[in-house]
């Protein structure tokens, strides 16, 4: 037999964040990481600029490569993407600070990868779980941030190698 039911009230769900506020977070992350790579700029003079015009192409070459991989990008996988560019600004900032000290590149490079390596391994298995979820949002935020450390870890192993100096 049958069961017939009316719904009654919206079934719509609303998260609260307009247009307007969406594009005031956005310039903010912004303003916020221009400031940052100017630090970069400032503090590490010549290293600096480089790890800032590298850190500028990390993004680039991420979204690409999300580009390419069909991720969905929504505002959650967005903040997925905000949280690899902080850790790799704080990976690059470790690299600097290394630099400065006078150790040599190559060990600086192995400190600097087993450090970040246990410290982003259980955002990366995070990553895989989230990944293989069918709720679209979820999978999103998994392909950004198993996408994101993968490529961070390929793509700071070539720069930091290529352009920094070793002292």
């Amino acid at each position: 037999m049958p069961v017939k039911y009316d719904v009654s009230g919206n079934s719509n769900l609303s998260t609260g964040i307009n247009l307007d506020m969406l594009k005031i977070c956005m310039c903010l992350v912004v303003v916020i990481g221009v400031v940052a790579l100017v630090y970069l700029c400032i503090k590490y003079k010549v290293n600096g600029i480089l790890i800032s015009v590298s850190f500028i192409g990390y993004i680039a070459l991420l979204l690409i490569v999300l580009r390419y991989t069909n991720v969905v990008i929504s505002i959650d996988s967005i903040c997925a993407l905000i949280t690899l560019l902080v850790a790799n600004y704080m990976f690059i900032k470790y690299v600097l600070n290394g630099l400065d000290k006078g150790i040599n590149k190559k060990e600086l490079i192995k400190q600097t990868y087993l450090r970040y390596t246990s410290i982003l391994f259980p955002i990366l298995l995070i990553g895989i779980v989230f990944t293989f979820m069918k709720w679209i949002p979820v999978a999103s935020i998994g392909m950004v941030l198993f996408w994101g450390l993968i490529v961070m870890f390929i793509y700071n192993y070539i720069t930091i190698n290529t352009l920094l100096d070793d002292k």
